[in-house]
């Protein structure tokens, strides 16, 4: 049985980003599903994006309380 490696580059949360994946085909769907969650953790978090989590909790230092979700929670406890 042959593997194919794989070595996915895109930019993403300031920098470049891969992926190294070995499969047995070169179609993976795992692929499209690290991008999307990659991108999904950089409009939540990104301190550069005003509405991100990070963003409103920057805007808002010292004033005002911002909700987090449990997620959002869980990292900064």
């Amino acid at each position: 049985m042959n593997h194919l490696m794989q070595q996915i580059q895109f930019r993403a949360l300031g920098g470049l980003c891969q992926i190294d994946l070995i499969s047995q085909s070169g179609d993976c769907p795992i692929v499209q599903i690290v991008k999307n969650e990659v991108d999904r953790i950089e409009k939540k978090y990104s301190r550069f994006i005003p509405n991100s989590v990070v963003g409103m909790i920057n805007h808002n230092a010292g004033s005002e309380w911002v909700e987090c979700d449990e997620e959002t929670l869980g990292l900064i406890q």
